[in-house]
């Protein structure tokens, strides 16, 4: 029995990158007739900054993290709706970009959640039934990876989904 694929998550950090990596997830849509949701995450703080940072802090880095991805997909500030219309929009370009390069993309859904990065991902996943997950990854030096740590790994240890990782443009 050959395994099947019916819903994909594709995790996006709305980079140029993420754009190739959706090409991928297209793709893999397209071969098996799967669906595809398009998910992006407004990071949290992660808990070792906690210890060193106040409430009041962590709230203006938390404002901080959604203006800059509002500013990133819509150039000014705008409440939730708006940013997940306009991050529809963005998903609607790279849907096109898939077909022109003769891609059939079956169904397409976008979703936008805060939390930690890693673990909302797998969450959705497993909320939503997906059978895959697909990322991109990019090229970091040795001490930036080791510093910041890497989504794609933490979604690699963790998920129980089939993982598949893009590589970079």
């Amino acid at each position: 029995m050959n395994p099947s694929i019916n819903r994909i998550l594709f995790a996006s950090d709305l980079s140029e990158n993420s754009k190739h990596a959706f090409q991928y997830a297209a793709a893999i849509a397209s071969r098996f007739c799967a669906s595809l949701l398009f998910l992006y995450v407004m990071e949290d703080v992660p808990m070792s900054a906690k210890a060193f940072l106040d409430e009041e802090l962590i709230e203006k880095i938390r404002k901080q993290t959604a203006d800059s991805a509002k500013n990133k997909l819509i150039g000014k500030r705008r409440e939730m709706t708006t940013l997940q219309s306009e991050l529809s929009r963005f998903c609607e370009c790279a849907f096109e970009e898939a077909v022109q390069s003769g891609q059939a993309v079956v169904d397409g859904e976008v979703k936008v959640v805060d939390g930690n990065v890693i673990e909302s991902i797998i969450s959705v996943a497993e909320e939503m039934d997906c059978d895959a997950i697909v990322m991109g990854s990019r090229r970091r030096g040795a001490i930036a990876e080791a510093m910041l740590g890497s989504v794609v790994k933490g979604v690699l240890r963790q998920s129980k989904r089939l993982v598949i990782i893009a590589p970079p443009k």
